[in-house]
């Protein structure tokens, strides 16, 4: 089975309520959809949303990137040879993580439709043994997924999370990042509103300072708001930063903006400059990099 066609179109649905976090607000899903046709007539679809602000790609550069380097790298090619496409895209053109993971999603998608399976057990059966006794996919296990609070006034966010709570949601992502005294007054109203048996956790999406993060944290601590983790408290690139706050608090850092590699993973363990690492398709360039990240 060949790659005969790479289309791309586009997708607009608006959003109910806009999504706020410290870097952006968003008001409606933007998307590219990425449309690959096998010579059999077989079809696969792969989507990226630009996010500017987080991985530096805009629509039209993911546009110009699938157009002028990936799709050329791959058409023609045979799609039982997934690891040696993926290493072209790789080396057609540096960075342009989203339109290399729209990119690879659509050719993971039309690989599970070739071998007649669903893709999460592909990657179930190539995964090592190893591998697979963490990942759900291999085990059975159930997730249960949260739900994102955008960040607002307080009596706002409380409004959210109480109505989140009420259509079933146990676990709440609450951004935060706009304010450490601020952001502990949002929290601890949070936890006042839906009691101690809600999990959670918090997103600075690289709000803070190094010193405001540790000073946050810490007081979120001693008021005993019960977080599960924080994640990505200072920008992106402040390593050092990110490794003095997780040494300096109890609640498990997570980092998120921080990893869009292997190489940037490898570094956040071996370094210890956080206790979690969050895996986005988006930063990773798609399924085949994120699960080096995974096996790691």
């Amino acid at each position: 089975m060949k790659i005969q066609e790479i289309a791309i179109g586009t997708i607009r649905i608006p959003l109910v309520t806009p999504f706020r976090t410290a870097l952006r607000t968003v008001d409606s899903i933007n998307d590219l959809i990425v449309k690959i046709t096998a010579d059999d007539g077989s079809v696969g679809f792969g989507e990226a949303p630009p996010t500017a602000v987080i991985t530096g790609d805009t629509k039209e550069s993911i546009e110009a990137a699938i157009r002028g380097y990936l799709a050329p790298a791959v058409v023609g090619m045979e799609l039982q040879d997934l690891d040696e496409m993926m290493r072209r895209m790789e080396k057609a053109i540096a960075k342009n993580t989203s339109a290399k993971a729209a990119m690879d999603i659509a050719l993971y998608d039309l690989y599970a439709k070739m071998l007649g399976k669903p893709l999460y057990r592909v990657l179930a059966e190539e995964s090592s043994n190893e591998a697979c006794t963490q990942n759900a996919f291999c085990t059975g296990a159930e997730l249960e997924t949260d739900i994102t609070i955008s960040v607002d006034e307080t009596e706002k966010m409380v409004s959210d999370s109480l109505r989140a709570v009420a259509d079933g949601f146990g676990i709440l992502k609450v951004k935060v990042g706009k304010g450490g005294e601020k952001d502990v007054e949002r929290v601890r109203a949070i936890r006042q509103a839906v009691g101690p048996d809600v999990i959670l956790r918090i997103d600075a999406n690289q709000g803070w300072t190094k010193e405001e993060a540790i000073a946050t944290i810490r007081a979120m601590e001693d008021a005993n708001l019960g977080i599960e983790l924080v994640e990505q408290p200072v920008s992106y690139h402040d390593f050092h930063g990110l490794q003095s706050v997780t040494k300096a608090v109890d609640t498990p850092i997570l980092a998120d903006e921080s990893v869009f590699s292997y190489e940037d993973a490898q570094r956040i363990i071996e370094e210890h400059a956080a206790d979690l690492i969050n895996i986005k398709l988006m930063k990773t360039g798609g399924i085949h990099q994120a699960l080096r990240i995974n096996i790691r």
